[in-house]
C-alpha cells in the first residue's frame, strides 16, 4: 500500500511540475524585455567565471551585456616588468585575461561595456614613477599625461581593431567625485576626489587637476 501511495505522489509532482517546466521554457529573457525600452541589460563578469558554466547560461540567457569585474581595470592589464623593458618610455598592457572575456561575449552575441580607463583606487603607484620603479621618483606632469594619453588611445584601439563592435561603450573615469567633505578641497564646487580612505588620487595628485577633462579627450581622440 505504502508503495503505491508512494508512486501516486510522484505521479502527481510529475502533473504539477510539466505545466511549470512547459511555461518556463517559454519565457522571453530578461534582456528582451527590456529592449522596448531602449536599454541593455547587463551582467557583471569576472575571468574565473568563465569556468562557471551555470552562470555563463544564465548571462546567455538573460542578458546582452556584460562588465568586467576587474580584468579592463588598468591595474589589472599594465605590465610593470614590461613597462620597464620598453625603451619608448610607455606603458607595456597585457591584454591575456579581458581578451578571452571579450571573446567569449563575441562569441554569443553579447557586448561589452569597458571597465573603466582611469580610476584611482587601487591604481598602480609605479605607473607614476620615474623609470616605473616604485623606488624612483614621481615622474613630472608631462610623463604623466604621455602615459595615461598613450594607455587609453592604445587600450580603445585594441578592442576596437581586435573585436569590432563588441566593446560598445567606455567608462572612461570612475568615481572622481569625492564621497564627503574630506575627500575633496574645500570650495571646490566639482568636488573633484583628493582622498580615498585617506590615500591620495594619484591621477590628480600627478597628472594634474584636469585628470578628468583629458581622460575624455584622449578617449574622443582614441575612435
Amino acid at each position: 500500500m505504502k508503495k503505491i501511495v508512494s508512486l501516486l505522489l510522484l505521479l502527481a509532482l510529475a502533473c504539477a511540475c510539466a505545466p511549470a517546466m512547459a511555461e518556463e521554457e517559454t519565457f522571453e529573457s530578461l534582456c528582451a524585455l527590456t529592449a522596448p525600452y531602449g536599454f541593455k541589460l547587463g551582467a557583471p563578469l569576472s575571468f574565473m567565471q568563465l569556468r562557471d558554466q551555470k552562470y555563463l547560461t544564465l548571462v546567455k540567457t538573460h542578458f546582452n551585456s556584460i562588465t568586467a569585474t576587474n580584468e579592463m581595470k588598468a591595474y589589472s592589464m599594465l605590465d610593470e616588468r614590461g613597462s620597464k623593458a620598453r625603451t619608448d618610455g610607455m606603458p607595456a598592457i597585457n591584454y591575456s585575461a579581458a581578451d578571452q572575456m571579450v571573446k567569449w561575449a563575441q562569441d554569443n552575441g553579447i557586448g561589452v561595456r569597458g571597465h573603466v580607463l582611469v580610476w584611482d583606487a587601487y591604481m598602480t603607484d609605479w605607473f607614476f614613477r620615474e623609470d616605473y620603479d616604485a623606488k624612483k621618483p614621481y615622474a613630472d606632469q608631462e610623463t604623466v599625461k604621455a602615459r595615461t594619453e598613450y594607455y587609453i588611445t592604445e587600450v580603445v584601439k585594441h578592442f576596437e581593431e581586435k573585436f569590432p563592435g563588441v566593446v560598445y561603450c567606455w567608462d572612461v573615469v570612475n568615481e572622481a567625485v569625492g564621497d564627503s567633505a574630506g575627500e575633496y578641497a574645500p570650495g571646490d564646487a566639482r568636488h573633484l576626489r583628493t582622498l580615498r580612505s585617506g590615500s591620495p588620487n594619484l591621477f590628480r595628485e600627478y597628472m594634474g587637476e584636469d585628470y578628468v577633462a583629458l581622460s575624455f579627450l584622449y578617449a574622443r581622440d582614441a575612435v
